[in-house]
């Protein structure tokens, strides 16, 4: 709810954790109807996993979104999680035509976004043909939720050791960026994985992202001491770290990023 707060008094887009429950637990629903009450001007961005869209009808979805009042949905693609999950359901054949189906039919926003193993440019030349708003890369580096699957596990279960082979699978999210940029410079790309500072943000702005995600450093903060002085004081650091990357490369707005150059990829 501190997260909410902030996103309705700054504006901040804010995605939701998975609504995957929600589909089927209508008290889960009522949690996100108190925090829209106590936030009513959030920037909230709905969130279901591909494996979900392929299998619920767009009128279920649809009334998920309109419930929580959702400004965009985020569609994820989360093919490790779902193999690691004991309750995963890896079954994304048809996951192309229901995320090209959903475009269609809802009047918000969709936004495919990967969580933590970045998106492949095989991948990004199918999803760029699909009419989705923008495709957020979410690269190896930051959450990585095929570890996050394997902390549920104890030692002793096989999906925990199966876990631990893949711990540093994906690709980064500078790699990601870069191939979303070399297919089409107008592909919408927002960026998120291991961003952790507002010089981070800077850096891949200056790469050619549309927007910036963060969510560790929130999260830390959310469940700080004094949560509601902690997300605002993090808010601030951001803002000034961006700000002073700005000054220092000569940029006035956030816009000049796409055509001054300040920034020459070197591959090691």
């Amino acid at each position: 709810q501190h997260l909410a707060r902030l996103s309705s008094d700054r504006q901040l887009l804010m995605g939701v954790g998975s609504q995957r429950r929600e589909l089927t637990d209508p008290e889960a629903a009522k949690e996100w109807q108190t925090i829209r009450a106590q936030s009513p001007n959030a920037l909230l961005i709905g969130n279901l996993g591909i494996a979900q869209i392929i299998r619920t009808p767009v009128d279920q979805i649809r009334k998920l979104l309109d419930t929580l009042q959702a400004e965009a949905l985020f569609v994820h693609l989360n093919a490790l999680q779902e193999c690691l999950q004991p309750e995963g359901t890896p079954e994304f054949r048809g996951g192309y035509e229901a995320i090209e189906n959903l475009v269609q039919k809802l009047s918000i926003p969709v936004i495919v976004k990967e969580v933590g193993c970045g998106i492949s440019a095989t991948t990004l030349k199918r999803i760029y043909g699909l009419g989705v708003y923008a495709v957020d890369v979410s690269g190896l580096g930051g959450t990585h939720w095929g570890r996050v699957e394997g902390f549920r596990s104890s030692d002793e279960e096989l999906l925990f050791q199966v876990a631990e082979t893949f711990r540093n699978w994906g690709i980064s999210t500078v790699q990601s960026l870069l191939s979303a940029k070399e297919i089409n410079e107008n592909y919408t790309v927002w960026s998120s994985g291991g961003v952790r500072d507002g010089l981070q943000a800077a850096k891949l702005l200056a790469m050619g992202s549309d927007m910036i995600g963060i969510a560790q450093p929130w999260l830390k903060a959310a469940l700080a001491d004094v949560p509601e002085k902690a997300v605002n004081d993090l808010f601030e650091k951001l803002q000034l770290e961006l700000k002073i990357a700005m000054f220092c490369t000569g940029i006035a707005k956030i816009e000049n990023f796409r055509t001054k150059k300040v920034w020459k990829w070197h591959e090691h």
